[in-house]
Order: C-alpha cells, then sequence, then structure tokens
C-alpha cells in the first residue's frame, strides 16, 4: 500500500509538472511578463538587471527589457533555464537621492524559465471529389461546375497547458490559402475571430486572425470554383503564431499547413445529337 501511495504521488507530480501554466515565476520561453515595486523615496534611482542562479549577471541574449528605470518593466525571456543555472534572478535596485545620503535597496525575485507549451496546428483533409462530381451539368455555353467548400480545424495544440484560470487563450496567426486551379470565392473563420485584414485575388487569400474569445479551436471554410479534368490542390499554410496574453511565440513552426486534393473530374462533353 505504501508503495502504490509512492507511485501515485509521483503521478500526480508529473502531471501537475505537464499542465502548469506559465507566470512571471515560470515564464514560457519567449514570453513576456510584467514585473513591478512601489519606489521607496521620491526621487530615487531605480535599476533593473536580470542575474543567472550564482548572482553573476545574465548574457545579455537571456533576455530583454523594456523601459528600463520605472517602477514597471516588461522582460523578455528568451533562454529556457536548465543545468546548472537552474533559475534567473531579477533584481531591483532603488537609490536614493544623494541628498538622503545615496542609500540603496535591494530586491530580488527568483524566475524559472520553462519550456513553451504554446503551439498551434492545422491537419490535412483526405482527397475528396468535387462538389459538382455526381450531379447534373445542364447543357450550357460556358458549363458551370459550380464550386466546392472545404472546412479547416486550426487547434491549440497543448489545450492541456492552456486551460488554467491563470491562463486565457487570446491568440492570432497569419494565413495564405492557395488554389492550383479553381479561383478562391470566400475564405472564412467562424464567429470566434476577427480577421479584418483579408486580401483575396484569384487563387490565393492572406490575411491576420485573432481569437479572442477564449476559445482553443477555430474553424477556417474555404469556397473555390470547381475545375474540370486537371482537379485541384487547396493548401492553407499558418505563420507567425503567438499567444497574445505573454506574447509567446509558437513552440514549433511544424504542422502549419493542411492541404485537400480534390480529384478531377472527367470532362465529358456536352451530349449532342444528330
Amino acid at each position: 500500500m505504501k508503495k502504490l501511495k509512492l507511485i501515485m504521488a509521483s503521478l500526480f507530480l508529473l502531471i501537475g509538472s505537464n499542465v502548469m501554466a506559465q507566470n512571471g515565476t515560470n515564464p514560457f520561453v519567449g514570453s513576456t511578463h510584467t514585473y513591478e515595486v512601489t519606489r521607496g523615496v521620491a526621487g530615487s534611482t531605480l535599476l533593473w538587471s536580470v542575474l543567472n542562479a550564482d548572482e553573476s549577471a545574465a548574457d545579455v541574449a537571456d533576455f530583454s527589457i523594456a523601459a528600463n528605470g520605472g517602477e514597471t518593466v516588461d522582460i523578455t525571456w528568451n533562454t529556457l533555464n536548465g543545468g546548472t543555472n537552474a533559475n534567473y534572478i531579477v533584481q531591483l535596485s532603488e537609490t536614493a537621492p544623494a541628498a538622503s545620503g545615496g542609500c540603496i535597496t535591494l530586491r530580488q525575485f527568483v524566475v524559472t524559465v520553462i519550456g513553451n507549451a504554446f503551439d498551434i496546428v492545422i491537419a490535412d483533409l483526405p482527397a475528396d471529389c468535387s462538389d459538382a462530381s455526381g450531379s447534373v451539368i445542364v447543357n450550357s455555353g460556358n458549363n458551370n461546375l459550380g464550386t466546392t467548400s472545404k472546412t479547416f480545424t486550426i487547434d491549440m495544440s497543448t489545450q492541456a497547458d492552456m486551460t488554467s484560470a491563470s491562463y486565457i487563450p487570446d491568440w492570432e496567426f497569419d494565413y495564405e490559402v492557395t488554389s492550383t486551379n479553381g479561383d478562391l470565392v470566400s475564405v472564412t473563420f467562424d464567429t470566434n475571430t476577427n480577421d479584418p485584414s483579408q486580401a483575396l485575388s484569384g487563387k490565393s487569400a492572406t490575411g491576420k486572425v485573432t481569437v479572442n474569445n477564449n476559445d482553443y479551436s477555430v474553424q477556417l471554410k474555404v469556397e473555390f470554383n470547381n475545375t474540370w479534368a486537371s482537379g485541384d490542390l487547396l493548401t492553407v499554410t499558418l505563420s507567425n503564431g503567438i499567444e497574445l496574453t505573454y506574447n509567446t511565440p509558437e513552440n514549433l513552426d511544424t504542422n502549419n499547413t493542411g492541404s485537400v486534393t480534390i480529384n478531377a473530374m472527367p470532362a465529358t462533353t456536352n451530349i449532342t445529337t444528330d
């Protein structure tokens, strides 16, 4: 029984570490977090710095501090902690005015940068015929085949890591949709997104989508003109994925392309008679 309890405790620890949400104490690598103090004396000088675990100065490539010198700063964490450098130390020094003696107060805050779990993914759809397949094509001069629509799902790939109450899944990404043969008619996302910048022309569409309704998944519907014997290949490419709450970039830029093959229809002629 004692061994079972130890095993279960280990499992809980493992699960807890896997779903730990980021914050200013445990930020994802690549994220930006805010650190602040209240000034102790008017007219003092404030200076923020980042140290290694042994209190030596951290490499300038490991972090960046925006607007240093105030009571509030934003720090972007560029390098994962690990090995001999188990954590970073955020240090704030406040130096009193010379007229007051120039005494210095130091404050420190320990930060451990963890692996980035934010990612977005899209998958291929199975090859299919166009929506015109099996439908009667009217004997007309232009043989208009109509359109086909396909819907892709775009997900945050690590939803379990995103469901902490301290984590708000606001995210955005750029996209490009291309068609090899049929012109695009429309590219639309579900109602949980904001896409004010779309540019659509011919066989290409580009834009930026913001997801700001606490959703981990969005739907992308593409409508395009059907073609004859050439068929079509529709491709969606995602890029520049970022989690907006902490300005966290994607962990990897893999699984960012989804496509669907539209098999060719026989280019049967109109029916004629003698």
